[in-house]
């Protein structure tokens, strides 16, 4: 279990056909290993490997001009000069990639540099970014990037960047469509003035009116998009990227399918974030004029996917131990393993221990004496053992309840602060979340309420965000008492 597992994602090439990547979703093997280094990290991080434009009703691919060549140079590549960066929120990580049959890199939002040990870096026409092999023992590197701001709320780029022609005609070429698919963009994009409006009225509809499952179609079809969207209207999120990806092109707006992986869960233990194979994604890019490149992510929560809490906690254990394995043993060359041993021996003799000489000295009845001696204290040790391992696991999520319950307990009295917000908002996830509604790491406060289904709870969970958010960033102490009393309606419905 802890050794290192390569294995082969096809939705990570320079082709999709749809359904791949609901295969790869249904694996659990870690894929990334990501260290953030940043005061606070962005949440709904998106790790894009690849952008596809040629698209023939089943499969993607990359367009056909060559790659180009970015040279790497004391182990530093510059991947945007420094003339074109565009100030922003920043993010600075360091990413140990599993070896997988693939050579793309995977970064967060638009990467700026990177230092890896190769010679040369290969950049797609799509801004993706290869190492031109795969690698046998898996890929290291430190990557800068700047993460995108949401278009709504940030001033339009200047100057305005400017699509080439070539580009334009990739990201708008269409198969042959089902004539219902452009009369549907049509119809979800009525009223929408500009191209940004349009592309959200796709976005908002897709999450709304259609449902997500990992199940295949139990047969073939003729045309998987047409089939998605009007008899079956449901898949997972190739389908949902596809089918706004086509009906923006239908619509004259350029638009191309993102590939890679979504988020991941941090672990305490090792201060990684951990990148499954279940969290393969793919999203869409369309270009907004005044903008350029512009994400957005029309698939919905997946609301049926439920876990023990006992089972993740031990799953990041496990990954733990295996990346101590991977660290300190299948990667720590015999030099370091040496320099190592002698370090542990000079501090032994300096703190007056000399227990490799007293190995030396053993005599045949050591195992006699070791088996009196688990006699005598086996039990307690077990004993021992077991509150330590009890108390490391339940221990955090015990003091956490007991913070929440004093903190209600303050609300009610009406001595809430703003930065009670954030706790009171994760007591209120945790009761959902029993109920089977939990909050994908990409939604907002806002669009998880509005992905609830109508109903007694859903308007309670309306109105405890609308209070959250006028607490938290409007300062009004005053709605924290309703929170509470919203807390209470929520746990006893």
């Amino acid at each position: 279990r802890l050794i290192s597992h390569r294995f082969h994602l096809p939705g990570f090439s320079s082709q999709l056909t749809l359904g791949e990547i609901g295969q790869i979703k249904t694996a659990s093997r870690p894929v990334m290993h990501i260290r953030i280094f940043s005061s606070e990290t962005p949440g709904g991080l998106k790790w894009r490997g690849g952008a596809l434009a040629e698209f023939d009703g089943k499969r993607w691919s990359e367009p056909g001009p060559a790659n180009q060549k970015i040279p790497v140079e004391n182990g530093h590549a510059d991947l945007e000069p420094s003339i074109y960066r565009r100030p922003g929120r920043h993010i600075n990580y360091h990413v140990d990639l599993d070896a997988f049959g693939a050579d793309a890199l995977f970064f967060a939002g638009v990467p700026e540099m990177v230092d890896l040990r190769y010679a040369f870096l290969l950049r797609t026409a799509a801004g993706s970014y290869r190492i031109g092999r795969q690698s046998p023992r898996g890929v290291h590197y430190d990557a800068y990037s700047r993460l995108e701001d949401t278009p709504e709320t940030s001033p339009p780029l200047y100057p305005a960047p400017v699509l080439p022609l070539q580009a334009r005609s990739d990201c708008l070429q269409l198969p042959p469509l089902d004539s219902r698919i452009p009369e549907l963009a049509r119809a979800m994009t009525e009223g929408a003035a500009t191209d940004l409006e349009r592309a959200r009225a796709i976005e908002r509809r897709l999450r709304a009116d259609y449902g997500y499952t990992l199940e295949l179609p139990d047969h073939e079809v003729a045309d998987p998009l047409a089939y998605f969207l009007f008899t079956r209207k449901k898949g997972h999120c190739e389908y949902f990227a596809s089918a706004m990806t086509v009906m923006l092109r239908t619509a004259g707006i350029p638009a191309r399918l993102a590939t890679g992986f979504q988020s991941g869960v941090y672990n305490p233990i090792t201060d990684f974030w951990l990148v499954r194979a279940s969290d393969a994604h793919a999203w869409v890019e369309a270009w907004i004029p005044g903008r350029g490149w512009t994400t957005f992510d029309p698939t919905p929560p997946d609301l049926n996917r439920s876990g023990s809490a006992l089972l993740a906690k031990l799953g990041l254990y496990l990954d733990a131990a295996g990346t101590f394995w991977q660290d300190w043993v299948v990667s720590y060359d015999i030099g370091r393993q040496g320099t190592l041993a002698d370090r542990l021996e000079l501090g032994a003799r300096s703190l007056g221990i000399r227990w490799f000489d007293s190995l030396s000295g053993l005599d045949w009845s050591w195992h006699l004496r070791v088996a009196a001696w688990f006699r005598r204290y086996g039990v307690r040790i077990l004993i021992m053992l077991a509150l330590g391992v009890a108390i490391w696991m339940l221990g955090p999520r015990l003091v956490r309840l007991l913070r929440i319950r004093s903190l209600v307990e303050r609300v009610r009295r009406g001595q809430a602060t703003v930065g009670d917000a954030t706790l009171l908002y994760e007591r209120m996830l945790d009761l959902l979340k029993r109920r089977g509604y939990e909050k994908p790491a990409w939604f907002t406060p806002t669009e998880f309420a509005q992905s609830l289904p109508p109903g007694q709870m859903g308007t309670a969970v309306t109105e405890f965000t609308v209070k959250y958010n006028a607490l938290r960033f409007g300062r009004r102490t005053g709605v924290a008492p309703r929170l509470s009393m919203l807390l209470d309606e929520l746990d006893g419905q």
